[in-house]
């Protein structure tokens, strides 16, 4: 099991055909095995990143996805974010620190936002 925060109309209506810049401060919980996390950004019926999967260490780092939402997409109160300990699912603690979404400038490449990612 993982963790998802729906996000708010306004946010859903701006990231309509833009790129989505996802990342997480996090680490693994003291005597925690794991070893990775899943990030996935959603936008429920009309296309969804995949889940992604990211390293993670004993010691805080920022992870993170990009993903361009459709330009066909169309609000319906039905957007989200999601983290997911580990790749087995096996329940392994994970702490979170900070959550941050960023809407790309207009224009932008997913290599571009890629980039900027601090697990790169």
């Amino acid at each position: 099991a993982g963790v998802g925060a729906a996000l708010p109309a306004e946010w859903e209506a701006n990231a309509i055909g833009r790129i989505v810049r996802f990342e997480v401060e996090a680490q693994a919980a003291p005597d925690s095995s794991i070893d990775a996390i899943r990030l996935g950004y959603f936008t429920v019926g009309h296309g969804d990143s995949e889940r992604t999967l990211r390293a993670l260490g004993d010691s805080w780092s920022t992870l993170g996805i990009c993903y361009q939402v459709a330009a066909t997409a169309q609000p319906n109160g039905a957007e989200w974010l999601g983290i997911w300990p580990g790749d087995a699912g096996d329940g392994e603690p994970v702490l979170v620190r900070s959550i941050r979404l960023t809407l790309e400038p207009e224009g932008e490449t997913l290599a571009q936002c890629e980039a900027r990612l601090s697990d790169g």
